[in-house]
């Protein structure tokens, strides 16, 4: 690692499981560095869209995060998936869990 080279390893923290404030907080008190990642300086609009894409499926279409897991529509592309794209992903996902959903 050469001075100024970017880190892209993830210490623990993610985005949508802790606050902004106490993740960069245990990222000082764990690891002696102030975070810059997009997830702890980035604008509300670029953190909300992180939060989705935690627990999101990926769009079917440009593998971006869907708005939820029921469906909506991707916050990439702003692709509706249809049923059939929707009981795939759960398909691949969920095995398990495809006989209780009302797709």
């Amino acid at each position: 690692l050469s001075p100024g080279d970017e880190v892209t390893i993830c210490y623990g923290p993610q985005v949508g499981r802790m606050k902004t404030a106490d993740r960069k907080a245990e990222l000082k008190k764990k690891y002696y560095f102030d975070c810059n990642c997009v997830a702890c300086s980035g604008t509300d609009m670029q953190l909300s869209h992180m939060e989705i894409a935690v627990d999101a499926f990926a769009c079917p279409s440009c593998e971006g995060p869907l708005e939820s897991q029921e469906g909506g529509v991707c916050i990439t592309c702003g692709h509706a998936p249809s049923r059939d794209e929707m009981r795939a992903l759960h398909e691949v996902c969920c095995p398990t869990l495809q006989p209780s959903l009302p797709l």
